[in-house]
């Protein structure tokens, strides 16, 4: 028998055969590995380490921005309240995937609209902030956005995330209850 054939690189995929979701090492952040310690380290987990073999990274047009439809606090902390490693893995990988990040020129609307849903009442005597007809709109948009992203989560996990950041919703702020 002659020896089984051994490439130069010892059996290792050549780079351009590397599974999608994995980065090369030089493009991973010096945290990896660790848990991230807040929104903006979660953030940047999500992007840099290539969770995610559909991650959208880039805008298409130089004024757009990449937002989220369910705000990267909610995910964080969706993340943060797991200890279930294939829950923390899901989350992550959707956190900055196509089905949870949109190309806008208009994220300081999202952001307007998600601090709507996170309001929280305050006591009977508090008066509510009122709400104007764009902001009503803006809202129920941003409400079906997250719907949209939770389904898409919902036919791809392979754990209870998607359970686990509708708890988050629902504790973040009383306009999430009623989403």
């Amino acid at each position: 028998q002659q020896p089984a054939y051994q490439p130069d690189n010892q059996g290792q995929q050549p780079a351009h055969q590397q599974p999608a979701h994995q980065q090369p090492a030089d493009q991973q952040p010096a945290n990896q590995g660790q848990q991230p310690a807040n929104s903006q380290e979660f953030r940047a987990a999500s992007k840099a380490q290539g969770r995610s073999p559909d991650a959208k990274t880039e805008t298409t047009y130089d004024d757009q921005q990449l937002c989220h439809k369910i705000p990267n606090s909610t995910m964080f902390k969706a993340y943060q309240s797991t200890s279930a490693a294939n829950q923390q893995a899901d989350i992550m990988a959707h956190a900055h995937s196509d089905a949870n990040i949109f190309n806008s020129t208009n994220n300081q609307g999202h952001t307007a609209a998600e601090k709507r849903l996170a309001y929280t009442k305050p006591a009977a005597t508090d008066a509510k902030p009122a709400a104007t007809d764009a902001s009503k709109v803006d809202t129920r948009a941003k409400v079906g956005s997250i719907r949209n992203s939770l389904g898409k989560l919902h036919d791809k996990q392979d754990s209870a995330a998607t359970t686990t950041i509708m708890r988050q919703m629902r504790q973040d702020g009383d306009g999430y209850k009623g989403a």
